[in-house]
C-alpha cells in the first residue's frame, strides 16, 4: 500500500460547480483505481491523501500535477503503508453546507472535522496528522481573524 500526500492551490477559474466536478470525477477515477484517501478544501486550497498500489496512486499523482486546475502543486509525504488510512473518506471543506449538488452528502464540514470518526482516521499516520491539525489550526486562525475583523 502506497500513501501520497500532496497540497496545491485550486486555479483562480476553480468555482463551486468545478469543485464538484473534481470531486466526481475523483470519486469515480479513484474507484476503478483503488485508491481511497481524503481531500479537503478551502479558500481555493486542496490538501489531498492518495493511497493505494503505487503506480496507481502516482498515475493519480501525475494526472493532478499537469491538470491546469492545480497551481503550484507540492508533494508533502511519499511512503509505504502497511494498511489503508482512508477507507471511507471523500472530502471535507468549508463554505459549501448550503449547496444543494447531489454530491453535498460526501462532503464533511471542516469546522466540524474534529467531532467526526473520519478525524480518527486522520491519526493513523502520525504526519498525516499533523499536516491537518496544522492545516485545521490554520482554518481556525483565519477564522476568528474574519470574525475580529466584522465586529
Amino acid at each position: 500500500m502506497h500513501l501520497l500526500c500532496y497540497i496545491s492551490v485550486a486555479d483562480s477559474s476553480v468555482d463551486e460547480k468545478e469543485l464538484f466536478s473534481i470531486l466526481e470525477s475523483s470519486c469515480k477515477n479513484n474507484a476503478a483505481d483503488d485508491i481511497t484517501g481524503m481531500l479537503l478544501f478551502h479558500n481555493g486550497q486542496f490538501l489531498q491523501v492518495l493511497e493505494g498500489p503505487k503506480s496507481a496512486v502516482e498515475a493519480c499523482f501525475a494526472r493532478i500535477s499537469n491538470d491546469s486546475r492545480h497551481v503550484s502543486v507540492a508533494k508533502l509525504l511519499d511512503e509505504e503503508l502497511p494498511a489503508r488510512c482512508f477507507s471511507q473518506w471523500s472530502m471535507a471543506s468549508a463554505g459549501l453546507e448550503h449547496c444543494s449538488h447531489p454530491l453535498r452528502q460526501n462532503i464533511i464540514d471542516l469546522f466540524n472535522l474534529h467531532h467526526r470518526i473520519e478525524y480518527m482516521e486522520l491519526k493513523r499516520n502520525a504526519v498525516v496528522g499533523l499536516f491537518v491539525d496544522t492545516y485545521l489550526a490554520d482554518l481556525e486562525k483565519l477564522r476568528s481573524a474574519i470574525r475580529l475583523a466584522a465586529e
